[in-house]
């Protein structure tokens, strides 16, 4: 299979701050000293029947004062065909938004860029100029990375909101917008976090990437759920976990245009090496209804096609 990796971060610890990585800061973790160190291409290791023949580049911290810095080191280090999607501070004023925009246009890789909201999204996206930012982004065809709970209601309508009147800014969902821990597939399927989902897969400007399933639960592969019905169609009881059952909730509300897999590496170690966690996520798809072109657009051709990478 090959693969393109739409959702990792490299670090440099020589060279760059990641000041989030250090134990004396959020978010705290008894097993953060498993990521707590450099990673380069040469650790994207996956099992010789697949091929990680390029990936997206997250911004990861490594100097949020000046962004540049992570792309420009990027750049400089990276072989494999790859883009970046850098950290942008979306509460800028205006005029200093596009000046920063503006400097990470002039990096050849950026097609997109982050500002993680998480808990801090409805405050983020109620300020008055965040609207004209996202404007600008959607004026020079770049996208913006989304990471925050989407159960979070207020802070949904308020994005909807800004996205109806700017409808070419294009959406892409982090971590599937973190889903719930369900004791059933019917559970899931009516959970607040599905009916956010259809609300923003009712734009078609939005996309979502199913990845961190670590961060919502170190050992996400033992929750078996309790039925094997699936809203796609039926799934065996011995593959069918919490993790495939989100996929086809993904896949039922976006489409298979609009879902990717990604790894979020170096953060899957919490769970698992790289290898394995892409040997499982094949898997998965293995034990699904798809055809083989089908699962070569979940794990290459969507990803290339939303990030504007030609391999």
């Amino acid at each position: 299979m090959k693969i393109l990796d739409p959702h990792l971060h490299l670090f440099d610890l020589q060279l760059g701050q990641y000041s989030w990585l250090k134990p004396e800061n959020a978010p705290f973790g008894l097993d953060k000293a498993v990521i707590n160190k450099s990673f380069s291409q040469q650790d994207l290791v996956v099992s010789e029947e697949h091929e990680i023949a390029g990936f997206v580049h997250i911004e990861a911290g490594f100097n949020n004062d000046t962004p540049k810095e992570e792309v420009d080191w990027l750049e400089s280090v990276v072989t494999k065909p790859f883009k970046t999607v850098a950290f942008i501070d979306v509460t800028l004023p205006v005029i200093k938004f596009e000046q920063a925009l503006n400097d990470l246009m002039s990096c050849q890789s950026v097609v997109g860029v982050r500002h993680i909201l998480d808990d801090d999204a409805f405050e983020v996206l109620s300020l008055g100029q965040v609207k004209s930012n996202f404007a600008y982004l959607a004026k020079h065809n770049l996208s913006f990375d989304l990471q925050m709970p989407i159960t979070d209601v207020l802070a949904l309508n308020q994005l909807i909101s800004i996205l109806k009147h700017c409808p070419t800014l294009k959406i892409i969902l982090n971590h599937a917008g973190w889903p719930p821990i369900a004791d059933s597939p019917e559970l899931l399927a009516k959970s607040d976090w599905y009916d956010a989902l259809k609300q923003l897969a009712a734009l078609p400007q939005c996309a979502v990437k199913c990845s961190g399933w670590e961060m919502i639960d170190r050992e996400y592969d033992d929750l078996s759920v309790l039925s094997a019905v699936s809203p796609v169609s039926p799934v065996s009881t011995e593959t069918y976990t919490w993790q495939s059952h989100v996929l086809n909730l993904c896949l039922e509300a976006f489409g298979q245009e609009r879902v990717m897999l990604a790894s979020n590496f170096p953060l899957c170690l919490f769970h698992s090496s790289y290898q394995d966690y892409w040997d499982n996520v094949i898997n998965i798809l293995n034990n699904m209804p798809l055809t083989e072109t089908k699962k070569q657009a979940l794990v290459f051709n969507n990803a290339c096609s939303w990030y504007n990478l030609t391999i």
